[in-house]
């Protein structure tokens, strides 16, 4: 098994590499009362500015939200400028697509009232 950092989790989901586990397991050892829930936005990082063009199709114009998330098998949801916009399990990300102005992105547990540090991202026209 590897133990890569955090980052190159979902590199190594995609060339089928087998990682280390990183989060609870039900066949830990641990109880699970021992996990704090915890939910935090890793990407985007908050302030991080994009340019959007108009001509570029909407597929290839998004930027990727993603959490980190314990306990992992917990599902959360995605909100932008407070809507809700996914409600998705492990890896936790999901693909935005971009629009002109001030966004505030948040990820909230779908079962917990844990909810992550809001960041806030500029898409300038």
């Amino acid at each position: 098994m590897l133990d890569l950092p955090e980052r190159y989790t979902e590199w190594a989901a995609q060339k089928h590499l087998e990682i280390a586990p990183r989060q609870y397991s039900r066949l830990c050892p641990r109880a699970p009362e021992e996990v704090v829930p915890e939910v935090a936005v890793t990407e985007p990082r908050s302030g991080s500015r994009y340019l959007w063009d108009p001509d570029t199709p909407v597929d290839f114009s998004a930027i990727r939200l993603a959490a980190r998330v314990e306990p992992a098998d917990e599902e959360i949801v995605w909100l932008v400028d407070g809507k809700m916009v996914a409600k998705v399990g492990y890896p936790h990300s999901i693909r935005w697509p971009l629009r002109p102005g001030r966004h505030r992105v948040e990820a909230r547990m779908a079962r917990r009232s844990e909810t992550a540090s809001p960041v806030t991202v500029v898409v300038e026209d």
